[in-house]
């Protein structure tokens, strides 16, 4: 597709060199434009240059980006209208550039027009690889976008298709852990609106069809079917209890599932409850209690569990988990990386990770992880 050129009331007329585009499109550019927005430009602008190519008098600058994203940040340096791409993969290899160029305006302008347009990964294949995109740039925050964004569909070689070969090791490798933890997350969620004494599901206690519930099943199947609950007992309702007992079974089998869109529980919650409340007393169905508490509490109990269900898959992979997996290939082993992290460089390092160890959960993955990379910088240091 060709690149429409530059506005025309964008003046270059008195340009001093060319910046030449991957696929040999020629931009007329000033030099004091790219050095008041680039340290990159005003470093290299400041040392003598080897001689160039000539066009039409100017010398010609050779860049690695094509033509699409060239003129997409030449409209964000200059004072015109800026066009960015629709296509969320371009706009990641524009925020890639902008990085390379050490441009943080320019980013930041890039990454406000983004949120404002809402521009994002809409399928599954494009999750994986704005991923892909994201993580081999080092663009930490669009890489947990990304990962977020991914939960909704198969880890599988079917979904990430062409995109594999896109991807580096330690990247994959850091996917697969973080859809391991939101996965025990939303777990956990889900046994938390299994606790009828604490949890919100003690509204449901008093269903004359009340279940018990085995505590700690972590989504395994029950291997024998329950008797009726003993009144004297909180229990669940059966159809709550089967809907996040199945829920919870699906997450229990690995992490290459899609994990469901948390709005979408209430789909399933609203199923499950007409099939319970509308059948017959014989087949456990016509619950008027159930029917009841739904009526007076219900829509305050799908935004407890949809919330709840939100917070678990958000949980963020911050950029300092992204980039210190990378320094980490053993816990038991000092990675080549950290044996070189001697003296003042070392305690900068101990002292990068011992703020992510405050920001880490207790006793997660991660802090146990850290707090041992730590321990390895300080070894090899010493």
């Amino acid at each position: 597709m060709a690149v429409p050129p530059l506005p025309e009331y964008l003046d270059t007329t008195d340009a001093d060199i060319i910046i030449q585009s991957s696929d040999l499109v020629n931009f007329r550019l000033h030099r004091l434009i790219l050095s008041s927005s680039s340290q990159f430009f005003r470093a290299m602008f400041s040392l003598p240059q080897p001689p160039n190519d000539i066009v039409d008098g100017l010398p010609v600058l050779p860049v690695s980006e094509d033509a699409e994203i060239v003129r997409a940040l030449i409209t964000v340096l200059y004072p015109i209208p800026s066009e960015i791409p629709v296509a969320y993969d371009r706009v990641l290899f524009l925020l890639a550039a902008s990085q390379k160029y050490d441009m943080p305006a320019v980013q930041f302008s890039i990454r406000a027009e983004v949120s404002h347009r809402k521009l994002a990964a809409r399928t599954g294949q494009e999750a994986f690889r704005a991923y892909a995109i994201a993580s081999r740039n080092r663009l930490s925050s669009e890489t947990s976008t990304a990962a977020r964004a991914t939960l909704n569909y198969p880890l599988t070689f079917e979904s990430l298709g062409s995109e594999l070969q896109n991807f580096e090791g330690w990247a994959l490798r850091d996917l697969v852990n973080f859809r391991k933890l939101r996965r025990d997350d939303v777990i956990s969620c889900f046994e938390s609106f299994l606790d009828v004494r604490a949890g919100p599901s003690k509204i449901w206690v008093g269903c004359p069809n009340g279940s018990t519930v085995e505590p700690g099943s972590r989504g395994k199947p029950i291997s024998t079917p329950q008797p009726a609950a003993d009144l004297s007992e909180p229990s669940l309702p059966p159809w709550l209890n089967r809907l996040f007992q199945s829920q919870m079974r699906e997450l229990g089998w690995g992490f290459t599932g899609a994990i469901m869109e948390p709005s979408n529980i209430r789909t399933e919650y609203l199923a499950a409850l007409q099939t319970h409340t509308t059948g017959n007393s014989v087949q456990g169905g016509g619950c008027e209690f159930c029917l009841r508490v739904h009526v007076r509490q219900g829509e305050e109990y799908c935004v407890k569990l949809e919330r709840s269900l939100a917070h678990a898959q958000d949980k963020a992979s911050t950029t300092s988990h992204l980039l210190f997996e990378g320094l980490l290939m053993s816990e038991h082993t000092p990675s080549a990386g950290v044996r070189t992290c001697g003296g003042h460089a070392g305690q900068s390092l101990v002292n990068m990770i011992q703020q992510v160890l405050s920001s880490c959960e207790p006793n997660s993955t991660y802090q146990s992880r850290y707090r041992r990379l730590a321990e390895l910088t300080l070894y090899s240091g010493s």
